[in-house]
């Protein structure tokens, strides 16, 4: 009995005392964020803050403060991997089998709370290594055809992905799957057809693309948006909106071209037929009138259609003006590995 309460006793002595040292990195980094430069013996002054609170200055706390403070690649302040390692491995018991003595509601959603950080801290990292590795061009070479995820239905592989590289244009599986994110976010007010969903309607009309509507089960009269990828002759890609809201069409095009002479005709025709009201428009035939959107961010490469195509999508579905978007070279790179986390990640 003795040995079985010594037993229970170190695994929530354990749990506290790796609560005190995720609350002391939990700092170390706070600091860090607020400071402009590394604070010398940032680390064991924490530590030894830490203990002076706790009422506790053991030994396991100096030497992994010490053992950090002296390293000769850690920056002043860094918190060591390794010791951080060496002090959660003992107390894995512990952490998968609660002790009955802690029963205390606030110390237990204290815990809960703690331990969601470091999961939701753990996943970022883990987006951030998978993301440098589905981007690894070296690898996209080796192994072009490895699957990276599966989303929206369809297998993503190296080769889809390797687009997302600087200065290549965007395919097809990446701006759709990046759109069918913005849609989830967006919810049942939104809906993106696929990038083979104008080159359809453009070629065949209403009745081309009458299933697809069928199977999208879309209610036009809950829906605000239609965000319409289109893929200009293969070699250009723009955005076309419906604006249910608005009762009106916009074209966004990030070379400032304009829309192909059917857009309107055709997306006038399309929503007839689906018996979606006009507006007061109707009255004078203009109905459906094309937008004017401002000014629309103009790309400065010729590879980047597709980058700003999906980031228009997703600032007109957050109601976000298009000036916030920034066209400086590194913010589109920026951007691009933003797509990808998006789509490792499988949500915006």
């Amino acid at each position: 009995l003795n040995l079985r309460l010594g037993g229970r006793r170190r695994r929530l002595s354990l749990l506290r005392e790796l609560g005190r040292r995720l609350r002391e990195m939990e700092r170390m980094r706070r600091l860090q964020a607020v400071t402009s430069r590394p604070v010398a013996g940032s680390a064991s002054v924490l530590v030894e803050t830490s203990d002076e609170e706790d009422g506790r200055r053991g030994d396991m706390g100096r030497r992994s403060a010490g053992a950090r403070s002296s390293s000769p690649t850690a920056s002043p302040g860094a918190v060591d991997a390794q010791s951080v390692l060496r002090l959660v491995r003992p107390a894995r018991a512990a952490l998968l089998q609660l002790p009955p003595a802690l029963t205390d509601k606030g110390e237990l959603q204290e815990w809960r709370t703690l331990l969601a950080d470091v999961v939701a801290k753990l996943d970022d990292r883990l987006v951030v290594i998978s993301v440098a590795d589905a981007l690894d061009p070296k690898l996209a070479m080796r192994a072009p055809d490895e699957v990276v995820c599966t989303r929206c239905g369809a297998e993503l592989t190296r080769r889809h992905l390797s687009c997302l590289l600087p200065d290549v244009w965007l395919n097809d599986e990446v701006v759709n799957c990046y759109l069918r994110l913005v849609q989830d976010k967006a919810g049942e007010r939104c809906w993106c057809p696929s990038s083979f969903f104008w080159p359809k309607l453009h070629s065949g009309g209403p009745s081309a693309v009458q299933r697809w509507v069928w199977r999208a089960k879309i209610d036009w009269s809950g829906l605000t948006l239609v965000l319409m990828p289109m893929n200009i002759n293969s070699m250009h890609w723009a955005l076309g909106v419906i604006d249910l809201r608005r009762h009106g069409l916009l074209y966004l095009d990030s070379l400032g071209l304009a829309p192909p002479p059917e857009f309107r005709p055709r997306l006038r025709a399309l929503l007839e037929a689906e018996g979606v009201p006009a507006g007061a428009g109707a009255a004078s035939g203009e109905a459906w009138p094309l937008l004017s959107a401002g000014a629309v961010p103009r790309q400065r490469n010729g590879s980047d259609c597709g980058v700003f195509a999906c980031r228009f999508g997703a600032l007109v579905a957050a109601g976000e003006p298009l000036a916030s978007f920034d066209t400086e070279p590194a913010a589109v790179a920026g951007l691009r590995r933003e797509i990808a986390a998006a789509i490792v990640r499988d949500r915006l």
